[in-house]
C-alpha cells in the first residue's frame, strides 16, 4: 500500500530521525547499522517526523486503552508420573540437550558420576599410589603428575578430562564442520582429552558418509605389471586417440611384445567401422591372440564380440577410469599426440611418425627397435644411406635373454612408480563392506558397496553398489565397522 506512494512517518523514537541527518556523534558501529536501515528503506518516498511520546496516541492507542480485569483462579493440578512416561519426558530432554555445547558446569558434575574419574580425583586429593594396581587408573596413572582439579573439573595439562557420558557430544561437536583426522586431533589436543580418543577420532571420521562421501582417492596401489609376452601377437593393446585438433579420432594399436605401433584414422567411431579397421590389420599382419581395450562402447559391442570369436581372439578389458592399466597403448598415445602438434602440417605425417617409432631402438627393449623384434629385421630409411652398400647390419636377438631383461625392466619400473606414489597393496575380502568411486554422470563421488570377489590374476575387485561394476584399490576403500561408543 506504501511502496511508490509518498507518506509521512511519524515516530517517538528520535534516534531514527538521525538516519537522514547528521552522524557526528554517534559510534561506528551505530552508524553502520542505522546505514543499512537506511538503504532498505530508500526503496520508498517518505519523510520522517519525530513525535514526543506524549503526543504520539495512534500507535500507542491500543495498549494505553486496556481495561483492568480480574486474575482467574488457579486450578491447581496434581498428577503422578509414571516410569514410561519419565522415561519418555527424559528421552526428549536428552534429545534437546544432544546438540547444546558442553560447558565445564556441567563437565564438574558429569565427572562425580563417572567412577572412574571420581577414582582419579580421590587420588589427587589423598595422593597417588607408588604403583598403580587398579586396573581403572592405568590410563591416568603414567600422567598422574600432569592432572589436577579446577573447580570440580579434571585437567590434563591445559585439556579437559572429558567423563564418559559427555565423550559423544564432544566428538560431535569437534566433527561440526567435518575437519579430517589430522585437523581434528590437533583441536581435541587444545582442549580435551581421554585415554583412547586418537582412535576414537579416527573411527568417527572412517564412519562418516559425508567425510568418505567427499574425501580423496587413497594411496595408489602396487602397479601390477602385464606379463611380458613370449612372441609377437601374443597381445595387443587397443585404444582411440582424439578427437584431435585435426578433428579426426585415430584407432591406435600396438604390439606387447615388440612395442610396434599401427595408426588408424576414423571417421565415424562405430562398433562396426572399429571392427572394419582391426579386420584389416588382422588381414594384413596376422590374428593375435588377445587384445586388451578400455570399456568404450565400441570394445563393448556386439560387434566387436562377434568379431573375437569369429577369429579366436581373446578380450581383455581393464578396469574402468584406470587408463593406466593399458599403459602399453596409453604411453603410444602421447608420442602420436605430441608428434601431430610437431608435425601435424604435413602431407604424410602420420607414415613419417610409425616409420620413425618402428625403426628407433627402445630402452624398454633392451636398445632393440620394434621392427627389428616384430619382423626380424632392419628397415630400411634413409638413414641407412649413409652405410656403404657392402655393409651388413646384422639383427641377432636372444629371445630368452630378452625376455629376461623384460622382466627385470618390468620390476624396476614398477619399484619407481611406487616408491614415487607411496603406493601400498590393499586387500579386501569377499563381503567386506567398503567405499568406492562412481564416476558416472560426470561427477566423482564415493558411494557404498560390497565386495564380492577379486578378478583372478588381477589386483581388481568385482563390487556389488547398486550394480555389478569392477575397481582397483585406488577407487576402494575399506569402511570400518561400527562399534557403539
Amino acid at each position: 500500500m506504501l511502496y511508490g506512494r509518498k507518506f509521512t512517518l511519524q515516530t517517538d523514537h528520535k534516534p531514527l530521525v538521525a538516519i537522514f541527518g547528521s552522524k557526528n556523534g554517534i559510534p561506528i558501529y551505530s552508524a553502520s547499522r542505522l546505514q543499512r536501515w537506511a538503504l532498505i528503506l530508500t526503496n520508498y518516498d517518505f519523510d520522517i517526523q519525530y513525535i514526543n511520546t506524549k503526543s504520539f496516541g495512534q500507535a500507542d492507542v491500543l495498549s494505553r486503552l486496556i481495561d483492568e480485569y480480574p486474575r482467574p483462579t488457579e486450578d491447581i493440578l496434581i498428577a503422578n508420573i509414571s516410569t514410561d512416561t519419565e522415561c519418555y519426558i527424559n528421552s526428549i530432554f536428552n534429545s534437546v540437550l544432544e546438540p547444546l555445547p558442553v560447558m565445564a558446569t556441567e563437565i564438574a558434575e558429569e565427572t562425580d558420576k563417572d567412577p572412574i574419574l571420581s577414582a582419579v580425583k580421590k587420588c589427587i586429593n589423598q595422593g597417588w599410589p607408588r604403583k598403580n594396581e587398579d586396573q581403572q587408573l592405568a590410563a591416568f596413572h603414567p600422567k598422574r603428575d600432569a592432572i589436577s582439579e579446577i573447580e570440580g573439573c579434571l585437567i590434563y595439562g591445559q585439556r579437559m578430562i572429558i567423563p564418559k557420558s559427555l565423550q559423544s557430544r564432544i566428538l560431535k561437536t569437534l566433527h561440526i564442520a567435518h575437519p579430517g583426522i589430522v585437523r581434528m586431533k590437533a583441536i581435541a589436543k587444545e582442549h580435551v582429552y581421554w585415554p583412547g580418543i586418537g582412535k576414537e577420532i579416527e573411527k568417527l571420521v572412517h564412519q562418516c558418509e559425508q567425510c568418505q562421501g567427499a574425501s580423496k582417492t587413497p594411496a595408489k596401489t602396487l602397479l601390477t605389471p602385464w606379463l611380458a609376452p613370449n612372441e609377437v601377437f601374443e597381445r595387443v593393446h587397443v585404444d582411440f586417440a582424439g578427437p584431435c585438433s585435426d578433428g579426426y579420432t585415430y584407432l591406435l594399436f600396438v604390439d606387447a611384445f615388440s612395442k610396434w605401433p599401427e595408426v588408424c584414422k576414423m571417421h565415424p567411431i562405430t562398433a562396426k567401422d572399429t571392427v572394419e579397421v582391426l579386420q584389416s590389420i588382422v588381414y594384413r599382419l596376422g590374428i593375435p591372440k588377445e587384445i586388451v581395450s578400455d570399456n568404450g562402447r565400441q570394445f563393448r559391442s556386439h560387434e566387436f564380440s562377434s568379431f573375437c570369436k569369429e577369429f579366436g581372439i581373446k578380450h581383455t578389458f581393464t578396469p574402468p577410469y584406470h587408463p593406466m592399466s593399458n599403459g602399453q597403448v596409453e604411453r603410444f598415445v602421447d608420442t602420436f599426440k605430441r608428434s601431430m602438434k610437431k608435425c601435424g602440417q604435413k602431407k604424410n605425417w602420420i607414415e613419417e611418425t610409425l616409420l620413425a617409432y618402428r625403426t628407433t631402438p627402445h630402452a624398454s627393449l633392451n636398445g632393440h627397435s620394434p621392427d627389428e623384434l616384430f619382423l626380424g629385421r632392419h628397415m630400411r630409411t634413409k638413414i641407412n644411406l649413409v652405410h656403404p652398400e657392402g655393409q651388413k647390419i646384422s639383427s641377432n636377438i636372444d629371445k630368452e635373454k630378452f625376455k629376461k631383461f623384460q622382466q627385470a625392466h618390468q620390476q624396476k619400473m614398477s619399484k619407481q612408480f611406487n616408491t614415487k606414489h607411496g603406493s601400498k597393496l590393499s586387500k579386501f575380502r569377499p563381503g567386506e563392506p567398503v567405499y568406492l568411486l562412481n564416476y558416472r554422470l560426470n561427477k566423482t563421488e564415493w558411494l557404498s558397496g560390497t565386495i564380492i570377489e577379486q578378478v583372478k590374476n588381477s589386483p581388481t575387485y568385482r563390487v556389488k553398489s547398486p550394480s555389478y561394476w569392477t575397481r582397483r584399490p585406488p577407487a576402494c576403500k575399506s569402511i570400518e565397522e561400527a562399534t557403539p561408543n
